[in-house]
């Protein structure tokens, strides 16, 4: 779904001169919108003030006048697997018609949009996620998104054969989420539509995680017959034996004369 605010009378528009800022924001739809000369552009004439949900993503922003903070004029987010796109600027018309660098970044967001939106990397309503088979005891389990857009989050429900729990996956730019569970054999299943399922199991043992607390066992001790070696280092009197008979012949070379 793609929302374009400023066509609803329901909702405040703060008119005047918004300029956007040159700077896009890291989202999925950067990747044309980088290519765009946005300093050349026309200010909108208006703009719907909204406050991005933790969920959603920024790719475009204004500031009034070229002043003051700046509010976001093309924002979105996949939450769940349902997928929307807002736009809070009026005045975008004034892109088309001027030409140039103002109509090709009016189709730049146009295209980008609309292939984020329509983009699915599988049949309507399949859920491309794989997890891990197996992971040791203190190891999250991984999931990953094998499709072409990587939702924001997705819930999926995970049991051990007691009673379900609801987890909420939060995928990283490269699509992996981590589960921290307990040791056992657990089966998962996507919520949207439920063709998204498999099984993985977290071992009990870990080389790093012990199973259990080590200890030692009591024991009664024996005595045992060990080989004494002593050597003739250990022994002093040698040492003056030797000394007394280097003396000796040291006394005999000088009275006969010898060197």
């Amino acid at each position: 779904m793609w929302r374009w605010l400023p066509g609803d009378s329901t909702l405040g528009t703060l008119a005047g001169d918004w300029y956007v800022s040159a700077d896009v924001r890291p989202s999925p739809v950067a990747g044309r919108l980088g290519a765009v000369s946005w300093d050349s552009l026309p200010p909108l004439v208006g703009l719907v003030p909204v406050v991005p949900a933790d969920a959603q993503w920024v790719a475009l922003s204004a500031r009034l006048a070229r002043r003051g903070a700046e509010r976001p004029v093309l924002l979105g987010g996949d939450s769940a697997g349902v997928r929307l796109l807002t736009v809070t600027g009026d005045g975008l018309w004034r892109w088309a018609l001027r030409g140039g660098a103002a109509r090709e970044a009016y189709r730049a967001m146009l295209a980008s949009g609309l292939d984020w939106l329509l983009g699915g990397g599988g049949a309507a309503g399949q859920v491309a996620v794989t997890a891990a088979e197996v992971v040791p005891r203190g190891t999250p389990v991984t999931f990953r998104f094998t499709g072409d857009s990587v939702p924001d989050s997705l819930h999926v429900s995970v049991t051990d054969g007691g009673p379900t729990r609801e987890l909420t996956l939060r995928f990283d730019a490269e699509g992996s989420a981590l589960a921290w569970l307990a040791p056992g054999a657990y089966r998962w299943s996507a919520r949207e539509g439920g063709r998204a399922a498999g099984a993985f199991v977290v071992e009990a043992y870990s080389d790093e995680v012990p199973p259990r607390a080590v200890t030692l066992a009591a024991g009664s001790g024996r005595l045992r017959e060990v080989l004494a070696a002593t050597y003739a280092r250990q022994r002093p009197w040698l040492f003056a034996l030797v000394i007394v008979a280097l003396a000796a012949e040291w006394i005999w070379r000088h009275r006969t004369g010898l060197p």
